[in-house]
């Protein structure tokens, strides 16, 4: 959805609360070459004014100062979509006549709220339009913040929208199979339902990575840096349990942990397929009508910085029973699909796919 006006030579410049990344890219024929990609926290606590001069001189330490375009995104948790269905109308008329009935199921007051419609797909007889709904105070808090970094933003859109310019593959734009994107943040979880490119449906879930870490953390009493090698390690995959003499105590002491991350981590990742499963049917009972392709999500990709956690891919295809991949971010970017694309490798990417997303959106403007 385009919120504001567009213009050339942005960069894409990911915040969220606790940190931000920033991604410039450089069109090279029909491809792209990554020119810069880095990531930023905040200092706890900071300010508003804090946070812009942490960008500002980020940017001037990496050589983008001269650029004050950004495509920019809002948090997908203040972000209410409904998909809207009108007989045929002009793309004018159609617009205001899906806000007007947009008004019935999203839960702010329009006139509070920053409005924008999209028309996804006409039928023989109808239009399907995607109302996007985020309060005013949250879009004049971001753009503030920009002002204090000396940034316009060209654009600003929801986090599901560069998600899916960065992970779905554009060979993919043209057909009906119904996708799903699960984004593993740092503190939420974006789940994204997706058709022809368009995102049908999102919602994000208060589970991410920093709350597994952090429950394992607790659970074994072991300092971060060690859960996160555990993690990486071993994941949720089931470990053989070993038995070791007296003089291996230690040893068997780490076994142990390693046996006991499984049971740890598996409760929250449960829980969010649930919830994911729930939207998902959802999202398909309530749509069942316009779907033309069957009422199935026809593949999962993962996304995010737990998306190659050790044992995740197979326990969401059980748990939803579909075909699952791993996304790859530089899909898009190349002629071909490749697991590096200097000065990142596609694991070290699955953290940037909004920011590689929201680079990505000020050339792509008819993948939008």
């Amino acid at each position: 959805m385009k919120w504001l006006f567009e213009k050339e030579e942005p960069i894409g410049l990911e915040i969220q609360e606790t940190f931000f990344k920033v991604g410039k890219l450089k069109k090279e024929g029909k491809f792209f070459k990554i020119e810069k990609l880095f990531s930023k926290p905040f200092v706890p606590n900071s300010t508003l004014k804090e946070k812009a001069s942490l960008i500002k001189e980020s940017l001037k330490d990496n050589g983008l100062s001269k650029f004050k375009y950004v495509i920019t995104q809002v948090s997908e948790k203040e972000v209410y979509l409904t998909l809207v269905a009108l007989p045929k109308l002009s793309k004018e008329k159609a617009k205001v006549a899906a806000i007007y009935e947009a008004q019935n199921y999203i839960p702010i007051p329009l006139n509070s709220a920053q409005v924008d419609a999209e028309i996804l797909e006409a039928t023989k007889n109808h239009l399907h339009v995607l109302v996007g709904a985020v309060k005013k105070e949250k879009i004049k808090e971001l753009i503030n913040l920009l002002k204090l970094a000396n940034l316009l933003p060209l654009r600003i859109e929801p986090e599901s929208k560069a998600l899916v310019r960065s992970v779905i593959p554009q060979t993919y734009c043209n057909l009906s199979d119904i996708n799903l994107i699960l984004d593993f943040g740092e503190e939420r979880t974006l789940v994204v339902i997706v058709q022809r490119s368009k995102v049908r449906f999102s919602s994000s879930i208060p589970i991410g990575s920093k709350l597994l870490t952090e429950i394992v953390r607790k659970s074994l009493k072991i300092k971060e840096k060690e859960v996160q090698v555990l993690k990486e390690k071993y994941g949720i995959l089931e470990i053989e349990k070993v038995t070791f003499t007296s003089q291996a105590g230690e040893l068997e002491k780490k076994v142990v942990k390693e046996e006991k991350l499984r049971e740890i981590i598996l409760p929250p990742l449960i829980d969010l397929l649930e919830q994911t499963k729930k939207y998902v049917d959802y999202y398909l009972e309530k749509e069942k009508h316009k779907l033309t392709k069957g009422n199935k999500i026809k593949r999962v990709f993962l996304s995010g910085k737990e998306a190659k956690l050790k044992g995740l891919k197979e326990l969401v295809k059980d748990y939803l029973n579909t075909e699952v991949q791993i996304a790859n971010p530089l899909v898009n970017l190349v002629p071909s699909p490749i697991e590096n694309l200097e000065p990142i490798s596609q694991k070290e990417a699955l953290s940037y796919s909004i920011t590689l997303g929201l680079a990505l959106g000020a050339f792509y403007q008819n993948y939008d």
